[in-house]
């Protein structure tokens, strides 16, 4: 009965060990909570209220069409590239005291595509769209797609806002 016991305690405690494991790694910092993205973390949107989508685009040198580029292939975590989105746009960012300039974060998504993609860019462009919650859900899910921003990213770019205007992604 003893060695019963002992090998269930053992049998709970190894798989505690491995679900604490899988949560927090003994790697550098790294923390995964399992519930983050489910939607009871998630902010409740009622009648009236809006939200925004963002796709970040670049425009290949000699192309006349942007293509989007996603966080993974620019070697961005995506809650980064949330944040450098909207501090692109000057929306203020929650949580931080230093708030970047939407031209400093257009430099440092120059800096950051002329080091991760291999083809010459010329160009990077923020695309957005909000939605609109109405009486019984989205007031319309087909929200066309707005250039909110767009700059140069080649060498010695300043970030500055270049005219948007042109077609939708």
């Amino acid at each position: 009965m003893d060695l019963a016991k002992c090998g269930a305690a053992a049998f709970v405690t190894g798989c505690l060990g491995f679900q604490l494991y899988a949560i927090i790694p003994p790697t550098r910092f790294t923390h995964f909570w399992p519930f983050i993205d489910y939607p009871m973390y998630a902010g409740s949107y009622q009648r009236g209220a809006s939200f925004s989508e963002a796709d970040f685009h670049v425009l290949p040198c000699g192309s006349k069409e942007a293509r989007p580029a996603s966080a993974d292939e620019l070697g961005i975590q995506w809650y980064n590239m949330i944040r450098l989105e909207d501090a692109v746009i000057g929306k203020p960012t929650y949580g931080t005291e230093v708030q970047a300039t939407p031209d400093s974060a257009a430099r440092l998504y120059a800096t950051v595509i002329r080091r991760r993609i291999q083809q010459p860019i010329c160009e990077a462009q923020l695309w957005g769209r909000t939605f609109v919650i109405g009486a019984r859900g989205l007031e319309s899910a087909n929200v066309p797609w707005q250039m909110l921003r767009r700059w140069s990213t080649l060498p010695g770019a300043t970030g500055e806002m270049l005219p948007t205007g042109g077609p939708q992604p």
